[in-house]
């Protein structure tokens, strides 16, 4: 099984853009590591999706991702769903009981489908793979942008989540991510209606239960590296390569 190592941290605290760059420099130094679009692609060029799919994936390699692929997630789901049942059982909890905001819990379920999808790709990547989000990031995350979030969340998610070979925890203030977040077309959809002296505490909580949650994977010995969203892009990166050549697996 391949290396999987994760970015974590609140929107526009500078994950998409470290990873990007730390890429570049892991090829740069011949370290064989896969982007998401890279371990999609090699993920699901392996998968047997019967004659007319494969087919059809022959003639249009676009049809494997764009038709074969994230829509179909939910196969992935269930498969595993048998695997992790402690997972799927926490997951379905917080779902089920704690969240009254219908948006909230179609939001957080396509973010497990997506998560689990690349999940069963990233064990089959021929190299390691550098995610900008992974398990850490989606959904538990989007605990904290609902004020979903308490005491002990940090633990049994750690516990029973799939654990990355390592984690880069992405910090950055949140008064900064959210002016980087107005410079964009639009808020993500679970900040969207939230009163403006809402939103800054609202990514404060999202940061604080990442915070958490990158201690609970420490103790339970996942390496964990923690970078400053806010600081030098290209030293932060060169930072997290060095750091991702050196997980286990990699």
């Amino acid at each position: 099984m391949s290396a999987r190592i994760e970015l974590c941290g609140v929107p526009a605290a500078g994950k998409s853009t470290l990873c990007t760059v730390a890429l570049r420099r892991l090829a740069a130094r011949g370290q064989p590591f896969m982007d998401r679009g890279g371990m999609t692609a090699a993920g699901l060029k392996r998968r047997d999706f019967g004659l007319l799919g494969n087919a059809l994936a022959a003639v249009i390699p676009r049809w494997r991702t764009e038709f074969l692929g994230l829509p179909h997630g939910l196969n992935d789901w269930h498969r595993f769903v048998v695997g992790h049942p402690a997972f799927a059982a926490r997951i379905h909890a917080w779902l089920a009981v704690e969240s009254m905001d219908a948006g909230w819990r179609d939001t957080a379920y396509y973010a497990c489908l997506a998560t689990v999808f690349e999940y069963q790709l990233a064990q089959a990547a021929p190299q390691p793979v550098l995610l900008d989000e992974g398990f850490a990031q989606r959904f538990f995350t989007l605990r904290g942008y609902r004020g979903l979030g308490r005491s002990g969340d940090a633990a049994a998610y750690a516990q029973a989540m799939p654990r990355p070979a390592g984690l880069v925890w992405v910090s950055a203030p949140p008064e900064a991510c959210l002016a980087r977040l107005r410079r964009r077309p639009a808020l993500p959809v679970l900040l969207q209606g939230e009163p403006e002296s809402r939103l800054a505490p609202r990514l404060a909580e999202g940061q604080a239960l990442l915070e958490e949650l990158a201690r609970e994977l420490e103790d339970r010995g996942v390496p964990v590296l923690r970078v400053d969203g806010a600081g030098n892009p290209e030293a932060e990166a060169a930072r997290i390569a060095e750091f991702a050549a050196g997980c286990p697996g990699a």
